[in-house]
């Protein structure tokens, strides 16, 4: 396996950030490469947070001013059913005449930025109000359930709050960030934690109706496993936190960063293998990167879980991405000098990109970029670099007539077609949904132009995927 960095895009002259400080990285999400348009959070002197908003030719500054500053956390996926936005966001700590639980307190944060016209919206009083200290941390989508979820921490620690509205109204709701009449709330802790135990920065991920949250104590990993079924909604904030849900500890290394899970599929020997990666970050490396990484598979019918891969003197940032059954981290190598690190889980190995010399920073963002800094803090270049694999699928030209679905499967690299590929058929409930709430009907293989074809009867809904081999 190769990885190549092709650049999209670059922004010189960027002065809105001379307080950036390149010693702590943290998350960031490109939303539009061409534009580009991209959010970053960075330390500042002083150890406070700030966050970094370039659409076009905007360069802003995000509640840079609040004491305590603010924190970003990117979302883990373009959310197609939101109708042209895509939501992030974090926590805002002591912005005066913002937050609903105190002037002092830490509270969620949001921004949605419509990719039809790039343009932006930011509030932290998106929710109900309630006397809860809460950090967004996560934004999950459920198809089967027809809700979105927005993921928080909250005290007292160990706990989760998470605020449920209704797709029918993401739109309008990303629109205005204001809360929408229809919503729910849980607020949970888990049973017996351990003295300790935190899930600030804390990942989940939904999958056959059970919730997956990272979890942390004494510098060791757990997942925390909270079945659906079992979760106490609410239609407003409760007193206190319903004990709900096992811990299972994965990793004992007593030293862990941060961990962030993915859910991850690929397919091996014709099936698709589904499960949670773990992608734990230890120890203090150069420049505040971690020094190591750890990666384990967890199994997600047996509850149990399998270090997959390790790699000490790693100097990486503990944001991962996923692309197709690959992890990408950015890596520190020398001053100024800068790689993409990349894991196959279906390969075990782990290979580097070219080095980078001259820049502040390198990030991963969301779906698949690499975002570079460069130059000076008052006077900053920003690179977008789309991170490229030897075999990056997707599909283009899918188009419906007299009955029969059709489409290309091509690598992004390159842009050449894929012969050989099974191509999946779902079924959906709604036109909202995607291919992860639906119900598989049959597949199909691409033919040596990387085409292929379904024939379609019934009428509904229906969505295709395809999963690297």
């Amino acid at each position: 396996m190769t990885v190549t960095l092709s650049q999209i895009k670059q922004i010189t002259g960027v002065t809105a950030f001379s307080n950036f400080n390149q010693s702590s990285i943290g998350r960031s999400v490109v939303f539009n490469p061409t534009l580009p348009a991209l959010v970053f959070d960075y330390n500042i002197a002083g150890g406070n947070i700030y966050v970094g908003l370039v659409v076009g030719s905007t360069q802003q500054e995000l509640y840079g001013s609040a004491p305590g500053g603010a924190n970003v956390l990117a979302i883990s996926s373009t959310l197609i059913f939101f109708a042209g936005y895509i939501v992030a966001g974090g926590n805002v700590c002591g912005q005066g005449g913002c937050l609903q639980n105190g002037s002092d307190a830490c509270g969620p944060w949001f921004i949605s930025y419509n990719v039809k016209n790039n343009t932006y919206s930011q509030n932290c009083t998106a929710e109900p109000s309630n006397s809860i200290t809460i950090g967004l941390q996560d934004v999950i989508v459920d198809y089967v359930n027809q809700y979105v979820y927005f993921f928080h921490n909250g005290t007292p620690d160990p706990s989760a709050v998470i605020f449920a509205i209704p797709i029918s109204v993401a739109t309008t709701f990303l629109a205005n960030l204001q809360p929408p009449s229809s919503y729910k709330v849980a607020y949970i802790t888990p049973t017996s934690p351990p003295s300790g135990m935190t899930i600030y920065k804390g990942r989940a991920v939904l999958y056959n109706g059970t919730f997956y949250i990272t979890a942390g104590a004494s510098g060791n990993v757990y997942i925390w496993v909270v079945p659906y079924s079992s979760i106490t909604w609410n239609t407003s904030y409760p007193s206190s936190p319903q004990a709900i849900g096992s811990l299972y500890q994965i990793y004992n290394g007593g030293n862990s960063a941060e961990s962030v899970l993915y859910l991850n599929y690929y397919v091996s020997s014709g099936s698709i293998i589904t499960e949670i990666l773990l992608y734990i970050g230890a120890g203090s490396g150069a420049n505040g990167y971690v020094a190591s990484i750890y990666i384990y598979s967890f199994n997600l019918s047996t509850n149990t879980a399998t270090q997959l891969f390790t790699l000490n003197n790693a100097n990486a940032t503990w944001v991962a991405i996923n692309i197709g059954g690959v992890l990408a981290f950015g890596q520190y190598i020398s001053s100024g000098t800068y790689a993409i690190g990349v894991y196959d889980r279906k390969t075990n190995s782990y290979e580097q990109s070219s080095q980078i010399s001259g820049a502040l920073a390198i990030y991963v963002a969301e779906p698949y970029y690499a975002v570079v800094l460069s130059g000076s803090a008052s006077s900053m270049t920003i690179t977008v670099y789309q991170i490229l694999l030897d075999t990056l699928p997707a599909i283009q030209n899918l188009t419906y007539s007299n009955g029969t679905l059709s489409g290309t499967v091509v690598n992004l690299n390159g842009n050449t077609p894929l012969s050989g590929v099974t191509v999946y058929l779902y079924t959906l409930q709604t036109q909202d949904d995607d291919a992860s709430g639906g119900t598989q009907v049959t597949t199909t293989t691409t033919n040596s132009s990387g085409q292929f074809s379904f024939s379609i009867s019934q009428a509904g809904y229906y969505a295709v995927k395809v999963i690297q081999s």
